[in-house]
């Protein structure tokens, strides 16, 4: 296997890993986030932002989940958004694939929340 297609089937199996752990999203969305789903959810805002894509649903549901949470996961949660988001602006073939293939994969749980 090259190594285009092995990058293509292991950017497919983080994407598959994380709609594994960001499935609940929707059915989480009356109960609270866990603190690695709310991270998840940040980063696919920022690559929701960068790409731009309407992020609005991640972005309500976001406030709704950032009451009482710890300061350090609001502060990780931003700068994983921030990162995306520069991912996903920046990115040019093989790279912009991947944020294609992360939004139409495991960030779907939370942009159709």
């Amino acid at each position: 296997m090259n190594t285009s297609k092995a990058a293509i089937v292991i950017a497919g199996l983080f994407a598959a890993a994380s709609a594994v752990a960001a499935v609940p999203a929707s059915a989480e969305s009356a109960q609270r986030l866990s603190d690695v789903a709310y991270i998840a959810a940040a980063r696919c805002e920022g690559l929701a932002q960068g790409a731009k894509v309407d992020s609005a649903s991640i972005k309500s549901l976001l406030d709704a989940q950032d009451n009482g949470r710890n300061t350090y996961i609001l502060d990780k949660a931003e700068q994983v958004r921030e990162d995306a988001r520069h991912e996903a602006s920046h990115a040019q073939g093989y790279a912009e694939q991947k944020v294609t293939a992360e939004l139409s994969g495991a960030c779907q749980a939370y942009l159709k929340s």
